[in-house]
């Protein structure tokens, strides 16, 4: 984000942001003045994480709060979007970031690349079910009370090309080639004339 970019007041939730890019990108909303809630699967860890946001920021920045939220389960993403909406009071913009990485297919998948024919299928559905289905799912929870609020804003973390082929990852998996079908076909939701 440039120096000069503000979100003040704009209410974010990010999944996935109990480290790495999410928690990334909830440092930098917090920097511009967002109010946001972070999710991840486990609860200690993601109130932990929001603590550590909020952590010596005063009180214009301490609207950090953690959501218990597994993203393959639609009733635990029902009550992790209510929580949200209850904290913050609302939800502007969904940051879907959540994800698995290879290294729960492969642990070694950088140094030991493993053909897709290799994966387990349990390892596969998981990536799938938290890549792409948790995605929808928690889409499928926000985008209604964006539309019914007259605003909003999705979106959809994903990769670039050049990592998605990258030697070692399962080509139907990671981030990339699994939420392509997010893109395109998410389109028409914004269209959806306003009932007013």
């Amino acid at each position: 984000m440039t120096p000069d970019f503000r979100a003040d007041g704009v209410r974010v939730l990010v999944t996935g942001g109990t480290s790495g890019l999410g928690h990334a990108m909830a440092t930098a909303l917090l920097d511009a003045g967002a109010r946001l809630a972070v999710t991840g699967r486990d609860a200690e860890r993601t109130a932990d994480a929001a603590a550590r946001l909020a952590a010596g920021r005063g009180a214009k920045h301490t609207q950090a709060v953690g959501v218990a939220m597994d993203v393959r389960d639609e009733e635990s993403v029902e009550g992790g979007v209510e929580e949200t909406v209850r904290s913050l009071g609302g939800i502007d913009v969904l940051v879907n970031n959540a994800e698995i990485g290879m290294r729960t297919v492969n642990p070694r998948f950088l140094t030991d690349p493993q053909p897709f024919w290799q994966v387990s299928p349990h390892g596969f559905r998981d990536l799938v079910a938290t890549n792409l289905t948790g995605y929808f799912l928690v889409a499928r929870a926000v985008v209604p009370r964006m539309l019914s609020a007259g605003r909003g804003r999705v979106i959809n973390v994903t990769m670039n090309h050049s990592t998605m082929v990258r030697r070692g990852f399962v080509r139907t998996g990671r981030r990339g080639p699994a939420r392509r079908p997010c893109r395109g076909s998410w389109r028409p939701i914004w269209r959806t004339p306003r009932s007013r």
